[in-house]
């Protein structure tokens, strides 16, 4: 889909106050141990001892079993920002179509780890998997967090409660072009 030139900049500042407004917090594994953990599966570092790698078929991401094989000291972490839904863009299905009248954008995050207390699939926009099982001794908290237009809070978080969820949904507030960037 190819954005108008009038709709480029609001867009693009929308998209930066949903990163800002879900940015990593204390609630997710710290970005460097993150790194450090993708790292040992490198066989660059780990030569062949945590071989073979193996990637989820759905997902493209890291295997449990291959996770399983890197965790001995440290939790796994994999998180992705967006889809960003923006009038005009095709929703999936079980969607409702108020949430296409505004801005909604999404961030991910995914903990396996044996220092992760308790299990929890809080994603509104996947049903969980019942084949998924995180290897012994570890749990899984799964999360979907949402920022959206003012007016469509209520409804966001309507959509996810009625898929099983309570998921944190906070307003966007764009930023106004700043008098620089104006200027070019």
């Amino acid at each position: 889909m190819e954005l108008p030139r009038e709709r480029i900049g609001p867009y693009t500042r929308a998209l930066q106050a949903g990163v800002d407004a879900l940015a990593p917090n204390d609630d997710h594994v710290p970005l460097p141990r993150t790194l450090a953990h993708l790292q040992a599966l490198d066989p660059a570092l780990s030569g062949d001892l945590l071989l073979p790698g193996e990637v989820d078929d759905r997902s493209g991401l890291p295997a449990f079993v291959w996770m399983e094989r890197a965790l001995a000291e440290q939790a796994v972490s994999r998180g992705a920002l967006g889809p960003f839904w923006f009038p005009g863009f095709p929703l999936p299905d079980g969607v409702p179509a108020t949430l296409g009248r505004g801005l909604v954008l999404h961030s991910t995050a995914e903990v396996v780890g044996d220092d992760v207390h308790t299990s929890a699939h809080r994603d509104p926009l996947i049903a969980p998997d019942p084949e998924e099982r995180p290897p012994d001794g570890t749990w899984l908290y799964r999360e979907r967090r949402l920022a959206v237009s003012a007016g469509l809070i209520d409804a966001a978080r309507s959509w996810a409660a009625d898929r099983g969820c309570v998921v944190p949904v906070v307003g966007l507030h764009p930023r106004r072009p700043s008098a620089r960037s104006m200027n070019k």
